[in-house]
């Protein structure tokens, strides 16, 4: 069980030196802290580097990046990304308590000297900067903390995408306890419904925030091609997972990297798809800051999808 917080702040330079004390803060919280950066390149692709120490000692920004993002020991992340209307988004996630949360997120808006900037008015962050009592000050950046933290803890849903054989089903189960462990809310089409299978199937791609892929040597069915190209239609992002010698046709996906496994051996995925789903978290974060863009699940339209080959 992880608990997650989000706040808005105003987009401004952060003193020098203050991200490398973010970076060694964390590492004395977490044991071991990993950095990383992505960038648009437009075109709809994008571009994501490991950064070390030397690289964020005197950053008193961003620079040309989107985000950048501080990873622990699961379920430890830091990403502080540019949001629309010049602001910086911080999002924390963490396995400890709430208290232990906000008291993190305290610090490391002291260190980047952050000036909150919420979405709408809000009256406790008002009393913050002209209370002259301290302690009442305190209580009301709690009460916003604390709410944020109850609002923004929403899982994920993933839709399983596979071709129904007896050999996936153990490959399936695995992976589906592995998501479920994460907070994720499965969606597996095999589950029996009384109604048309297009329907069905439509209905819950079009509730799924992404869509896993699995391909194994049982091959890929027009029902699975199908639903590749229903997410395209609805701009909801495909993690392929390809079974080691497996000829995987890509169609619409040719441009996504795919996450290799061993025959037997679903688990040698669980590392990157676990780096997926931070990434997808943030993404929804982000997404949540600009009412501008439609987030996983919400206006897509629904492409016709048609018979089903198991």
């Amino acid at each position: 069980m992880s608990v997650r917080l989000t706040r808005y702040y105003r987009d401004r330079p952060f003193p020098v030196g203050a991200l490398l004390s973010v970076y060694k803060h964390l590492e004395i919280s977490w044991g071991s802290v990993s950095i990383s950066a992505g960038r648009s390149l437009g075109s709809d692709t994008s571009e994501t580097r490991d950064l070390a120490e030397q690289d964020i000692t005197n950053s008193t920004s961003l620079a040309d990046y989107n985000h950048m993002l501080f990873t622990g020991p699961y379920p430890e992340s830091l990403g502080i990304h540019r949001a629309p209307g010049s602001r910086y988004l911080l999002s924390l996630e963490s396995g400890s308590s709430g208290g232990e949360l906000m008291a993190l997120a305290e610090d490391v808006t002291a260190m980047l000297a952050l000036e909150e900037h919420p979405l709408e008015p809000d009256t406790a962050c008002d009393r913050l900067t002209s209370d002259a009592n301290p302690v009442s000050g305190i209580e009301a950046r709690l009460d916003r903390l604390e709410s944020i933290v109850l609002r923004d803890n929403q899982p994920l849903t993933c839709f399983l995408s596979y071709r129904f054989s007896a050999e996936n089903v153990a490959t399936v189960a695995e992976l589906s306890r592995f998501l479920e462990a994460l907070g994720i809310t499965v969606v597996n089409p095999s589950v029996y419904e009384p109604r048309p299978i297009t329907a069905k199937v439509r209905d819950k791609i079009s509730r799924a925030d992404f869509i896993v892929q699995i391909i194994t040597s049982s091959g890929q069915s027009a029902w699975t091609s199908t639903e590749a190209g229903a997410a395209t239609t609805m701009s909801l992002p495909v993690v392929p997972l390809i079974e080691d010698g497996v000829t995987f046709e890509p169609g619409l996906l040719g441009d996504l990297e795919w996450i290799p496994f061993a025959r037997g051996h679903i688990a040698d995925t669980f590392t990157s798809v676990l780096d997926a789903i931070k990434y997808l978290r943030l993404l929804k974060d982000t997404e949540r800051a600009s009412p501008d863009i439609p987030a996983p699940g919400e206006e897509r339209g629904q492409p016709p999808l048609h018979g089903h080959d198991s």
